[in-house]
């Protein structure tokens, strides 16, 4: 599994009534780190779209553990397993300043978008993540 770090400033928008970054604020930058990443060993959307093959969020969880405010800095560590022949889980850690203020988990499943059904992960695309 290749690990990899996505740096985020938290900006006003992301900030709830209480002050907080809002719950719903997480799941967006858990899809900005899975989409870098992704992008960062080649697997882009369009490169999925291109092989006919893409990766479809069957599950999305998310542990809250300390609260992030407007400007802090965030670093989410994010690397994938492949659990099944066609599915595979994403994980998060949530760090400010050093320390876990979250975790999440997001499970894909890939999907052969011409018969619009699962398919194996193809080797290949396993290797890019590993």
């Amino acid at each position: 599994m290749r690990d990899f770090i996505y740096r985020v400033i938290i900006p006003p928008q992301a900030i709830d009534m209480h002050g907080h970054m809002n719950n719903v604020y997480y799941f967006t930058l858990m899809q900005e780190a899975a989409f870098a990443h992704s992008a960062a060993v080649g697997d882009t959307v369009e490169a999925q779209y291109k092989r006919g093959e893409i990766w479809l969020i069957r599950k999305n969880g998310i542990k809250y553990i300390k609260s992030v405010k407007m400007m802090d800095e965030v670093f989410i560590h994010t690397y994938t397993q492949a659990d099944g022949k066609a599915t595979s889980s994403r994980y998060f850690e949530f760090k400010k300043d050093g320390e876990v203020i979250a975790s999440g988990k997001t499970e894909f499943v890939y999907i052969d978008l011409e018969k619009n059904r699962p398919k194996a992960i193809p080797a290949e695309i396993i290797a890019l993540y590993s």
